[in-house]
């Protein structure tokens, strides 16, 4: 499940015409919207899946979130590697099905609330002229 934002590439079109500052405030506030998700999906990933354990700097648990144009995205911080691909084939759909979708479902109305917070402040902004 994904959180769709009806018009966001005409949105990141918009504030790439306004300022730098705007469009880094979007790319910010998307991605702390994203923190409850992230956080979520580690908790769920050192709990329900077999073999991470207890977290830990390097752990498969520990998640990153990147922003690009369109798309606010979580993955794993660790990169994989060809012998942990071949110890675990199934890992990737593991890790979504069991911590990252459960992440979302649990925290998909606080990101809409904290994104629709911000676009109903730069609304009412430029609606006073700045």
């Amino acid at each position: 499940m994904a959180v769709a934002v009806e018009g966001l590439a005409q949105l990141s079109r918009a504030f790439a015409r306004a300022e730098d500052d705007l469009r880094q405030d979007l790319k910010a506030e998307l991605l702390i919207a994203g923190i409850p998700v992230k956080d979520a999906a580690e908790e769920l990933a050192h709990s329900s899946i077999p073999g991470i354990g207890r977290p830990r700097p390097q752990s498969w648990g520990n998640m990153r979130l990147g922003a690009s144009r369109h798309v606010v995205y979580l993955a794993p911080k660790k990169r994989q590697t060809r012998v942990a691909s071949r110890k675990r084939p199934k890992f990737g759909p593991l890790l979504h099905d069991r911590a990252m979708v459960p992440a979302l479902d649990r925290n998909v109305s606080q990101v809409i609330a904290r994104v629709e917070f911000f676009l109903g402040t730069v609304a009412r902004d430029w609606g006073k002229g700045g």
